[in-house]
């Protein structure tokens, strides 16, 4: 960008690589922040109007965290600006804080409280799905769940759970199955998306999940995989995806839909 190539150029030219969308999406939301100097509002109107994804505006709260980490208020009120932290049917604004604390703070612990000062659900699991995602960025999904098992709410374990489970296929999407099966055990069965989310990441792939991959595990765990393979996660507009039945998930490529939780 400091050569002059602008964010819809930038990305069309990352469509053609093969690294990961979100995170060179990522990339180029802290390149529009920097080359803004780091104007908020400038940096917005940059991406504007077909590239204000979800990854461009997690990466501004990531930069300006380590920009202006005195300067909270300044990004509160510019994500206030385009985005209804008040909303309690809003996931997206709450997952962008999300990143933004975790950037911030490295404490995963005391970000998740932020978020349980939230009553509603959808705001409060946008923010925590938000930090888990800042995290898994962060440090990868080596020994994540153990984060998970801190002294934690309920309500947040629960979560933490759920949104790293689809995660940890995302993050392994090589063999996702696979690394699916490293987990059973690890976390309760009923909140383990992972072989959902990997079914549907081959399924945009144009792939059909191999159940063979299920019959060396042991019994407790076989059937779990094979019913998890079988029941894909759908996105908006995909057969079975209602809005009515669906919340929106920040963490997929585009606009997604997951059950609620």
């Amino acid at each position: 960008m400091q050569h002059g190539a602008n964010v819809e150029q930038l990305f069309e030219f990352i469509s053609e690589t093969k690294i990961t969308h979100h995170l060179k999406k990522h990339s180029i939301g802290r390149a529009a922040l920097i080359v803004s100097d780091y104007n908020l509002s400038l940096a917005e109107e940059k991406c504007m109007p077909q590239n204000c994804v979800q990854p461009y505006y997690h990466a501004i709260a990531e930069e300006w965290a380590e920009y202006a980490p005195s300067k909270v208020t300044e990004y509160i009120d510019f994500l206030n600006s385009f985005c209804p932290l008040e909303d309690p049917r809003d996931f997206n604004c709450w997952h962008h804080a999300g990143h933004f604390y975790q950037s911030l703070n490295k404490s995963f612990k005391e970000n998740l409280a932020l978020c349980d000062d939230l009553k509603h659900h959808v705001p409060f699991s946008g923010c925590v799905t938000g930090i888990v995602h800042e995290q898994f960025i962060q440090s990868g999904q080596k020994n994540f769940f153990e984060l998970c098992n801190l002294e934690l709410p309920d309500r947040i374990k629960e979560i933490c759970y759920i949104r790293g489970s689809r995660l940890y296929a995302r993050w392994s999407s090589d063999n996702p199955i696979e690394a699916c099966h490293e987990l059973n055990g690890k976390i309760p069965n009923e909140l383990n998306m992972c072989y959902k989310r990997a079914a549907s990441l081959l399924e945009n792939k144009g792939k059909t999940p191999n159940l063979k991959l299920c019959e060396g595990l042991d019994d407790s765990f076989k059937e779990f995989c094979i019913n998890g393979l079988s029941s894909p996660e759908r996105f908006l507009g995909s057969p079975g995806c209602s809005i009515d039945q669906f919340e929106h998930d920040g963490e997929s490529e585009g606009i997604g839909c997951r059950l609620k939780i």
